[in-house]
């Protein structure tokens, strides 16, 4: 939009919004949901344009002030006071208990290079309009988003996880209702999984779905799909019947991880099922596999809610998941005495 349009429009609705302005702030707040005492807004912008009279600011009148001052306050926080005239004036009060010197500072070169940049680009776009100094916005652009850090990233989620088996194989990784699984017992049922899905023709990137409850079983299965380089689509069992099929048909798995009461809800020939509370995978090797998975390959795919539309399939890899919890674990030191609602 142009630059002159938009100060006109904007110009107008403050006309529009005088027809309203003769209303008491005593009478308005009774008609807000806000609790009593509490303010209606904490900051005034002020425009003090009164008509004063030629006469009073030529030098002819012979009534003379020569020394005065003015102190006003209010009761808010921060007030910015305007008044026009060849020279546009900008005062700014402020309770210093709130506010201090350098904040106001802040806000005042702010305010006089958006009105700076709104002048000398009045015959541009509102696009073309820089809404902060050149060294505000490098301080907020650059400097405090300056958190590059020197992460691991060249491995894998199951590369930090068999490091975690190697360090504690006997410590206790998982309980769901009385069982109990040591790293190293989770180590071993996921990679006997992880052969199964192998031979079934899981590889780098391949998309298979999980819709099982919670159990040892669903961890055991994500770990095995990620073990056989593959990647998982996680697809709650409580879904109904429609959102189901679209995201199967739309990920395109050809394979399907989940609990025997559930396959008679899977029973189709697009894709082949496997009952990971079935004993048919538990004569695999145990022994790790050698994995071709890398940073960059997808760890999993997982779909919106679909509240603006049909739910869309957001593929994530290993790079991005292990940044994220390596960035956590050490803003966040978790141990084994930790307990976190997720």
């Amino acid at each position: 939009q142009p630059v002159r349009t938009w100060v006109l429009e904007l110009q107008e609705r403050q006309l529009e919004r005088d027809l309203f302005s003769f209303m008491p702030l005593v009478d308005l707040a009774p008609l807000t949901d806000l609790p009593r005492g509490t303010p209606l807004f904490r900051h005034l912008l002020v425009f003090e344009n009164y008509p004063i009279d030629a006469s009073l600011r030529s030098e002819k009148t012979p009534f003379r002030i020569p020394e005065h001052s003015v102190f006003d306050r209010t009761n808010y926080p921060l007030a910015v006071t305007i008044n026009p005239g060849e020279t546009i004036r900008i005062k700014i009060s402020y309770d210093s208990s709130v506010y201090d010197a350098s904040s106001i500072e802040t806000i005042a070169q702010q305010l006089e290079h958006f009105l700076e940049e709104v002048v000398h680009n009045i015959d541009g776009q509102v696009h073309q309009i820089a809404a902060l100094p050149v060294a505000e916005r490098h301080k907020i652009l650059e400097t405090w988003n300056d958190t590059a850090k020197d992460y691991p990233l060249e491995k894998t989620l199951m590369d930090h996880f068999e490091e975690q088996v190697r360090r504690t194989p006997d410590a206790t990784a998982l309980i769901y209702e009385g069982e109990r699984l040591t790293y190293s017992e989770l180590d071993e049922k996921s990679n006997r999984l992880a052969h199964r899905l192998k031979s079934m023709g899981a590889g780098l990137d391949t998309l298979i779905g999980v819709s099982m409850e919670r159990s040892i079983e669903m961890v055991v299965g994500l770990y095995g799909i990620l073990k056989a380089d593959a990647a998982y689509v996680p697809i709650d069992p409580d879904y109904p019947d429609e959102r189901v099929k679209f995201m199967l048909e739309d990920s395109g798995v050809s394979l399907l991880l989940t609990q025997s009461r559930f396959l008679p809800r899977f029973s189709s020939e697009q894709y082949c099922c496997l009952a990971l509370d079935a004993e048919s995978w538990q004569d695999e090797t145990g022994q790790n596999l050698e994995r071709e998975a890398r940073p960059e390959h997808l760890a999993y795919m997982i779909y919106t809610s679909g509240s603006t539309g049909k739910p869309k399939g957001v593929l994530n890899n290993h790079l991005g998941i292990c940044n994220r919890l390596l960035w956590m674990q050490e803003a966040y030191p978790l141990d084994a005495s930790d307990r976190v609602l997720q």
